[in-house]
């Protein structure tokens, strides 16, 4: 048994907390034309999992506590299914497709083939998100070439992975080390975190135009806003002029525009970025850590002053975003949280 990342850890334990739910889940539809090889399509996905071990791993708990159990091929068999229907069927039976996954029993990935006709199909891969993410899915797709050889009779000739994602797992706990000892980098990246983060407020108040709950709800809707032309050479003048990127250049945005949100220091989120891009052939290498809680300090309303600021405070913040979210939260805030204001999803 090896101990789960902690990433996975957080997933597992959304998991347990909610029940199984298709909330976690990477759909990837493919439409196939021409005539379909199923056994040789069949085959092909086998390899594919074959060669992740993330892909045939299970999370029973040992002791109260989740382990990664990587199941060894001839006992991970992938689960696949073909199902007839007419165009007008396949979107009711694409949704009862992404179902929830077991984690403690079922292997993180599953495909179905939707057959709309004689020479057309859909073919839906679908992961759970404790097995890869969006980048490191897209590589994986990049294997799906797997079909053509295995229609001609051929096995792929990959070159064997030099790591699996439970080398990540096992390696991540050694490089923060205990959180006890004042020289490894879970201790100084909590003194950071608790020095950056003291006196957060339970909760931001913004404008809204109707009062939250305790509970999060599970309808969603898309909110889309648009940028007018105008905007856009402006938005791309800033970044070029103060050394930034354009994505911390659009924060600062968000506080003259939500004069309503009370005081000066800003709390404002942004997605974590990964410590290490290499290993990008292997789904779920490194899990996106967490999304950067950091704090813009927008005393003045003048933009390249902003926009400097920023820049700074979001180096830093990926600097120490090594430290798992959940345990920066338990750590550093150290608040009571709502399970609908406070959830990470």
């Amino acid at each position: 048994m090896i101990p789960v990342s902690f990433a996975q850890q957080r997933l597992w334990l959304v998991d347990q907390i909610e029940g199984p739910s298709p909330l976690y889940n990477l759909p990837v539809a493919l439409r196939l034309h021409g005539s379909l090889d199923l056994p040789a399509l069949r085959t092909a996905l086998a390899d594919v999992m074959g060669r992740h071990e993330a892909l045939r791993t299970v999370f029973p708990e040992l002791a109260g506590v989740p382990v990664q159990q990587v199941l060894p091929v001839a006992e991970a068999p992938l689960r696949f299914e073909v199902v007839d229907c007419g165009p007008e069927e396949y979107p009711a039976l694409r949704r009862g497709a992404a179902g929830p996954f077991d984690l403690r029993r079922d292997p993180p990935m599953r495909a179905t083939v939707f057959r709309l006709g004689p020479d057309e199909a859909v073919l839906l891969v679908v992961l759970h998100h404790i097995a890869g993410d969006g980048w490191s899915l897209h590589r994986c797709c990049g294997t799906w070439g797997a079909p053509t050889r295995r229609a001609r009779g051929r096995s792929p000739d990959w070159e064997p992975l030099p790591v699996q994602y439970a080398d990540y797992a096992l390696w991540q706990r050694r490089l923060l080390g205990a959180e006890e000892d004042p020289q490894s980098l879970q201790h100084r990246q909590l003194a950071y975190w608790r020095q950056q983060l003291a006196g957060l407020p339970e909760e931001l108040e913004l404008p809204v135009d109707r009062p939250g709950t305790r509970r999060p709800a599970t309808a969603r809707r898309p909110v889309t806003s648009a940028w007018t032309r105008n905007c856009m050479p402006g938005c791309a003048a800033s970044p070029s002029s103060s050394g930034s990127p354009c994505s911390p250049c659009s924060r600062p945005g968000s506080r003259p525009c939500c004069p309503g949100s009370g005081g000066h220091r800003h709390p404002a989120g942004h997605g974590g970025g990964r410590p290490d891009r290499r290993g990008a052939e292997r789904p779920g290498r490194v899990l996106r850590q967490h999304p950067g809680a950091a704090r813009r300090h927008l005393r003045r309303p003048l933009v390249h002053g902003m926009v400097g600021r920023v820049r700074k405070t979001h180096l830093e913040a990926l600097s120490h975003q090594d430290i798992p979210f959940d345990r920066l939260v338990r750590r550093s805030i150290r608040r009571v949280r709502w399970h609908g204001t406070h959830c990470s999803r």
